[in-house]
């Protein structure tokens, strides 16, 4: 549509899509305009890709929940729930 009428537009990757386009220009752009501070959450993303390439699963989150729900799993527990807005429930 937006070629048709001629407007610039983005250019959503394919391979990208949900949850994980919140990184992309369609997903920046969008953040920026509800008034997130941009430079700060690609700096925590950097963070974050960068103690998830730590070989130590002490100091790596993704490889230390990979394996909690690997041990889970082994044990029959197979659901998991992430409430990252848990705090709010004591508000």
């Amino acid at each position: 549509i937006a070629d048709g009428e001629g407007y610039s537009s983005f250019i959503v990757p394919g391979n990208v899509g949900g949850r994980f386009s919140v990184l992309s220009d369609v997903g920046l752009l969008s953040s920026a305009f509800a008034g997130v501070d941009i430079k700060a959450m690609l700096a925590g993303a950097a963070q974050m890709r960068d103690l998830c390439d730590s070989a130590d699963i002490m100091h790596n989150p993704a490889l230390l929940n990979g394996l909690l729900h690997f041990l889970y799993m082994r044990e029959g527990k197979n659901i998991s729930v992430m409430m990252p807005y848990s705090n709010s429930l004591y508000d």
